[in-house]
């Protein structure tokens, strides 16, 4: 017997061997000192733990009491975060202390609120732990923070002030913002003016408005200071650091700061005035000076260009490609109106290079793009944004290019300057970019380099050397011709006529003058060919519809050949008489194979049989091709390569197959050129009924009607046909209980102290956890799912929900938790309900 699990009787208990007294004995029959609380050592308890055994609420009736050593040791709970960070909270004679680490050190106490017993929102309080009314800090001179978009001087007693939020203009009209400081001056008149300070919110910037002691009306005059210590960021654009003039002139500025992609970082003068005005001085970071945008002097030397910008010059003899850099702006939808002027020369082509180039961006793209070039290598350039600028690449041309460009804005009317927007031409490959535009590039020339390029003229006699192949039509004029023998002899020639000039017969046409004799070969007319003057010779004669069971008549018709006597279907010297009423020998097919006949006068075709016909027509006494059904008329026959190249019995009237074969099938009422009866593939051994076949052994091209069952090989009480031709079970969503249909529902228990990992593909999913300290972890979940969970832990405690390793939820003891999940695996849940054993 396994002593481990021996039961006896003995007043001193039980005695486990291998066991000691810090041991208890598990129910299962091991052993365990590690998993229960004592009451002296040291223990990491991993699990929860809820004391709910208070019965009152002093110290000595709660559920936890926390004791200290009645001198030098206080009562206190340690909090760690094991490698960061601890503290105490220890209970002293002086109350609760936050202690440090250590528990010699306060710390910090970091809460939403401090709530003082006896105290309210009318107190303040105060560091020894006090409170005081806020009214005691409170002067008759001070006033708390307000919300005046719009100040008056009168807003405010002498001798007092005020603070709060307005507006940058103290126009309640205004959106920019600002704090603010008023002042209420004096106890009268005498001492000056009232202020009020305003500090800008939307940027830097402090207003003094004054107005008169106690008056009744907005503060409106104002002063702006500004001081040398302000830091303007590299990106902004701040254009007002000094103003002048009232705040209703149109222009104000008289100092800004900037940049922008013309002038780089910049300083600016203007012209304050009350009315608009372009007056300005800029002076830019590389010493640049611009009067009215037009560069006057660059670097220290006046720019003799400041009307007409100077062309930009690249270096030689790119071998990637030439890349034109403006800064033109081609991020927008619509933009400038440009001319791109190129010039250069290279080693290569014969002739210098002068390009214009034109376009508008316009509709997020570039539109009235096109372009010349006095040089035929340059067919095409790109136009493309990089950047947001406007950019030009064309690859290499020929050796030792170089070029000078000049690209100008023309959107404005009226300009005086054609600035050159063009900053940079390097080497590059083809940049990419985004909007790309292709701009073609048409080759002009002069007429002396014209000349000398081989062109065929229209005004100049020439002689073509070469082959020419025309891909499109020819006209030739009335009265002109096309001399056929050189240009030396007039007399042979295709012409095209109006009238008989020549004296040809051609009244409208063409005609065709003959080598030899100067007679009119054939004539061309608005009806076709005319008249051949002369005899034809050919291979052969072709009329369009007819074929060689035709003969052709003298004005354009055919007859079947039919219809004349040859010696093919008829010998005059052997013709039958009339007597008896014969009336005439033949062939049915009009060749010796067919079947010979004698027409009777009154009876119609007579057949014979002749030896050869018999043997070529009969096969085994059968006789093929040939109705059979003459009593009935049925038209049945058996048919070889009759028709579409089949064999077997077919029935003429309804071109279909009785019993047949073509190619591969065996065919069973289909038609001879379809498949819509019962067709068998030889070599694939399956059958299609109403069409083709396929892989399985039975297609059926349409629906099927079975008055009995279907069965199968594998068929069971609890499996179903499905479409795929295969058989399924009933066992997982549904079983066949009695020949009656129920759902089935999969359900899981959980052992003791484990983790159950769920895959389960079942709609309806119960899980009842009845043992100690369990979860379940769902590792997939499927849609439209419903997953009820019991939790019936034996120790109180909760029951842990995880999908793929995720917590989600914790059941408490004695309630249950329903679970669906939606077709985008989502997952609902209930609220948790409790739930018992009841039987």
């Amino acid at each position: 017997m396994d002593i481990k699990y021996a039961y006896y009787n003995t007043s001193k208990g039980y005695r486990v061997v291998g066991g000691t007294a810090a041991h208890f004995l598990k129910a299962d029959g091991s052993l365990d000192g590690t998993e229960y609380i004592d009451k002296y050592s040291e223990q990491n308890i991993l699990g929860r733990k809820y004391f709910s055994g208070a019965i009152g609420n002093s110290y000595n009736l709660t559920a936890i009491e926390t004791r200290g050593n009645g001198s030098t040791v206080y009562p206190s709970i340690g909090f760690h975060q094991p490698g960061q960070y601890a503290a105490t909270l220890s209970f002293r004679s002086n109350g609760f202390n936050f202690m440090d680490y250590s528990g010699t050190l306060l710390t910090d106490v970091n809460a939403a609120k401090f709530i003082k017993g006896g105290s309210d929102d009318s107190y303040l309080l105060l560091g020894g732990g006090g409170h005081l009314p806020r009214t005691s800090f409170a002067s008759g001179n001070y006033r708390d923070y307000q919300d005046n978009r719009e100040i008056n001087p009168n807003e405010i007693s002498p001798m007092q002030i005020s603070y709060g939020f307005t507006t940058w203009n103290n126009d309640i009209t205004t959106s920019t913002y600002a704090d603010f400081l008023h002042f209420g001056g004096y106890t009268d008149a005498s001492g000056g003016q009232q202020n009020l300070i305003a500090f800008n919110k939307n940027g830097f910037g402090i207003r003094q408005f004054q107005g008169p002691w106690q008056d009744g009306n907005r503060y409106s005059k104002y002063v702006d200071y500004f001081h040398n210590g302000a830091t303007i960021d590299y990106s902004d654009i701040l254009t007002n650091i000094i103003t002048a003039g009232a705040s209703g002139w149109a222009q104000r500025k008289l100092l800004g700061r900037g940049w922008n992609p013309t002038y780089g970082d910049h300083v600016e003068i203007n012209v304050p005035g009350s009315t608009a005005n372009t007056a300005s001085l800029k002076l830019n970071h590389s010493g640049g000076l611009y009067v009215n945008d037009n560069l006057v002097w660059n670097a220290g030397n006046f720019n003799p260009d400041s009307k007409d910008s100077a062309w930009l010059h690249s270096g030689r003899d790119f071998t990637q490609g030439t890349r034109i850099l403006t800064n033109i702006d081609y991020s927008q939808w619509s933009g400038a109106a440009f001319l791109v002027e190129i010039k250069g020369n290279m080693y290569g082509g014969g002739m210098v290079m002068d390009c214009k180039i034109q376009g508008y961006i316009y509709n997020d793209t570039i539109i009235n793009a096109v372009g010349y070039s006095t040089h035929p290598l340059l067919t095409e350039i790109i136009a493309l944004n990089l950047n947001g600028e406007l950019c030009f690449w064309f690859p290499r041309l020929s050796y030792w290019q170089g070029f000078s460009v000049k690209v100008t804005d023309v959107t404005s009317a009226g300009v005086t300057t054609t600035t050159n927007r063009a900053y940079q031409i390097a080497d590059a490959a083809d940049p990419g970019g985004i909007k790309r535009v292709r701009i073609p590039i048409a080759t002009i020339a002069t007429q002396n380099w014209i000349n000398g390029q081989s062109f065929v003229t229209t005004n100049t006699v020439q002689a073509i050397t070469a082959l020419k192949e025309f891909y499109t039509t020819l006209a030739m004029a009335n009265g002109q011709s096309i001399y056929l023998k050189g240009s030396s002899d007039t007399a042979h020639y295709i012409r095209h006529f109006s009238d008989d000039t020549d004296g040809f017969g051609v009244s409208s046409g063409f005609a065709v003058k003959n080598y030899s004799t100067l007679d009119n070969l054939f004539q061309v007319t608005s009806t076709g060919f005319g008249e051949f003057k002369q005899n034809v010779r050919a291979g052969g004669f072709l009329k369009a519809g007819s074929s060689n069971n035709f003969v052709l008549l003298g004005y354009g018709d055919h007859k079947p050949l039919s219809d004349f006597w040859t010696s093919a279907n008829f010998n005059p010297a052997t013709k039958v008489n009339t007597w008896e009423n014969a009336y005439a020998l033949g062939f049915s097919s009009g060749s010796s194979t067919g079947a010979p006949y004698i027409y009777h006068a009154t009876d119609g075709y007579v057949f014979l049989a002749t030896q050869s016909w018999v043997s070529s027509n009969f096969a085994n006494q059968i006789q093929l091709n040939v109705e059979f059904t003459t009593n009935l008329g049925t038209g049945l026959m058996l048919s070889d390569d009759k028709i579409g190249g089949e064999s077997g019995l077919i029935d003429i009237h309804q071109k279909a197959f009785i019993a047949g074969k073509i190619g591969e099938y065996y065919k069973y009422g289909s038609s001879i050129d379809g498949l819509e009866g019962i067709n068998y593939d030889l070599g694939k051994k399956n059958i299609g009924i109403g069409g083709d076949i396929d892989s399985n052994k039975v297609r059926v091209e349409g629906c099927v009607k079975a008055i009995g069952n279907f069965k199968s090989e594998e068929e069971k009480p609890d499996t179903m046909f499905i479409p795929d031709g295969q058989i399924a079970t009933l066992r997982d969503e549904i079983v066949n209980a009695k020949y009656a249909i129920r759902l089935n529902p999969h359900e899981y228990g959980i052992d003791a102290y484990s983790t159950l990992d769920v895959d389960d593909r079942n709609r309806l999913i119960h899980i009842v956890a009845d043992q100690v300290d369990m979860r379940v972890n769902f590792n997939k979940i499927y849609p439209k799912q419903q997953i009820v969970i019991y939790n019936f832990d034996q120790k109180g405690n909760g029951l842990e929900v995880q999908i793929n390793g995720k917590t989600i939820y914790y059941i408490e003891q004695h309630c249950f938790l329903r679970l669906y999940v939606t077709n985008s695996l989502r997952v609902i849940a209930e609220r948790q309900q409790p739930c018992d054993f009841v039987w």
